[in-house]
């Protein structure tokens, strides 16, 4: 029997063939507490419907306390009946299963010198190439209909630059560029 897990934020359905596949993906989000209790978050996020919500916190710096407020949960699984399952009528299998962690199985896709490294990347740096000019506050001020009149035109909101509008950087590695005939004469470009 094949089973649908649906991830209600990112709108995915991950296909698992077989039960003993539910468990086991199940028992990837065990851990054991300080106590050295054998624990599962995944329980709390499991919704029974598109409108089951839970309970969550965050803090409020003005009240100085956590306040709650509704969260929603983010997987329902699902059978090939289309019917809804309650994955913790099945805690004690989940909790008892050695599930392989989510570190692990990135691991053990890895074989050596078969292909790619996972996960070596480096991410591509967009601020680089574009300047940051740090008008965002102006344009708030300037924004104003008590202030508009004392500010100069030049620092009018329209007039000011922005991230899009700025000049691009030139980024060149190249040696040839960097080829100079003193040393003195490293920074004069």
């Amino acid at each position: 029997m094949k089973y649908y897990i649906f991830n209600i934020k990112t709108n995915q359905v991950r296909v698992l063939d077989s039960f003993d596949d539910l468990i086991q993906w199940c028992a990837c989000y065990n851990y054991v507490t300080s106590d050295g209790v054998v624990r599962n978050s995944l329980f709390e996020n499991i919704a029974m419907n598109l409108n089951d919500k839970k309970v969550s916190y965050r803090w409020d710096s003005h009240l100085n306390d956590y306040i709650p407020y509704l969260e929603q949960r983010e997987f329902i699984v699902l059978d090939e009946n289309n019917r809804i399952i309650d994955i913790r009528l099945y805690k004690e299998e989940i909790l008892n299963c050695s599930g392989i962690s989510k570190t692990n199985t990135r691991k053990k896709l890895y074989k050596f010198r078969k292909g790619p490294v996972p996960n070596i990347f480096k991410p591509y740096k967009f601020g680089k190439y574009y300047r940051r000019p740090r008008t965002t506050r102006e344009r708030k001020i300037s924004a104003d209909p008590d202030i508009q009149a004392f500010i100069r035109p030049k620092r009018r909101s329209q007039n000011l630059v922005n991230y899009w509008d700025d000049i691009p950087r030139h980024i060149d590695k190249c040696w040839k560029n960097k080829k100079i005939e003193r040393q003195w004469m490293k920074n004069l470009k």
